[in-house]
């Protein structure tokens, strides 16, 4: 993998004779993150003068790579889109030229709607319908098997940035921008078509991940719902409150059923109320065509003895491309799999086990990998 091209306000920058560093950003760090915009940071060495005299904040900046090594013919390869967005600050501390561009959801969070002749829509066509009124290109995916009916917002006029939040908050989802420039909106729920987990080769992984754990649970979950905002539906589980204390999390939605609104309750809850070993970036030093996206799952094996699970399958939440001329790795920001839904399945366990086997203790969230319940 390479860059195979940088493009501001349409001129290409020639890479062979400017290019020095770049960090590529895309996704969030966490699963629980607030809707998050793509960032690139390039540095370019001696710029000529009247590139910089002509540069300013506001330029469109396009970001391609290629699936050729460095030094090869420029002709070889796929070229694919690695980050699309505007310049938001520019620094010139001679020779070296640094840039900072977002992506489009950063303009966009910036943004504002009227709600006029807006009605209840199924969730995924109420995002739609938000974001073609703010004229961006986007990319929606509804939970598997529940698309929700969903209010519009009771204001007449909304924030872009706090209805959008809203309406992720409302089935759990992702916002995100893709490295073509598209705005995305993924719910949680769709993760399982999302394809198989992609193994990170052990020998490329430098050093083992760091693990940790504390105390960011939810274990008493409130999601408001109604036209107005004016029902709640409480799930909590007394045994974590028993252990832990309180840990209580709000949902402000405008879904329309209760039935709705206790699922969305009991499912944030029975993923959030127990701690969990969270591993922490990971870093390969060979970069990869394999298609990383927000959502994929990858596998981290060979881990020491030390580490709380033989190996590990987490999902991606964002990836950063580091770049230092020739150098090319890439971090992984993965969350626990269980937040994603992501367990074992019992039809996963070898014949011989049996359900009565598995002992009073055993909670289902517990179980992390086929070998858990004997697979």
């Amino acid at each position: 993998m390479w860059i195979a091209s940088a493009i501001v306000d349409g001129a290409a920058v020639p890479l062979t004779d400017w290019l020095s560093r770049a960090t590529i950003r895309h996704g969030r760090g966490a699963i629980y993150d607030d809707p998050t915009a793509s960032v690139c940071t390039m540095t370019l060495l001696d710029p000529p003068r009247q590139f910089v005299h002509d540069l300013g904040v506001g330029a469109t900046l396009a970001v391609d790579w290629t699936t050729r090594n460095y030094g090869e013919d420029p002709a070889a390869g796929a070229v694919n889109p690695r980050f699309r967005g505007r310049i938001t600050d520019l620094s010139l501390n001679d020779p070296e030229l640094t840039l900072i561009a977002t992506g489009p959801l950063a303009n966009l969070k910036r943004d504002s709607v009227s709600t006029a002749g807006w009605t209840v829509l199924p969730w995924s066509q109420a995002v739609v319908r938000l974001l073609d009124a703010c004229g961006v290109t986007h990319s929606v995916v509804a939970p598997a098997g529940w698309d929700p009916d969903v209010h519009p917002p009771p204001e007449a006029e909304v924030a872009v940035n706090g209805y959008l939040k809203e309406l992720a908050d409302a089935v759990g989802a992702a916002v995100f921008d893709e490295p073509d420039g598209r705005v995305a909106v993924q719910a949680i729920g769709s993760r399982g078509s999302t394809g198989a987990a992609i193994t990170l080769n052990p020998a490329e992984v430098p050093y083992s991940p760091t693990w940790t754990q504390d105390e960011t649970i939810q274990n008493r979950v409130t999601v408001i719902y109604g036209p107005n905002r004016e029902s709640s539906k409480t799930s909590s589980d007394p045994a974590s409150v028993a252990r832990y204390g309180p840990h209580r999390h709000e949902i402000s939605t405008t879904l329309v059923n209760e039935a709705d609104a206790e699922r969305r309750a009991l499912e944030r809850l029975v993923r959030s109320a127990w701690p969990r070993w969270a591993i922490q970036p990971v870093r390969t030093l060979v970069p990869s065509p394999a298609p990383y996206r927000v959502g994929r799952r990858v596998t981290v094996s060979t881990l020491p003895t030390t580490a709380p699970y033989e190996y590990w399958a987490p999902v991606i939440e964002g990836w950063a491309d580091l770049i230092d001329g020739p150098d090319w790795v890439m971090e992984f920001y993965l969350s626990d799999p269980l937040a994603s839904g992501f367990t074992a399945r019992w039809v996963d366990a070898d014949d011989d086990v049996t359900w009565a086997s598995m002992g009073d203790a055993m909670q289902w969230q517990d179980v992390n990998s086929r070998e858990d319940i004997g697979g």
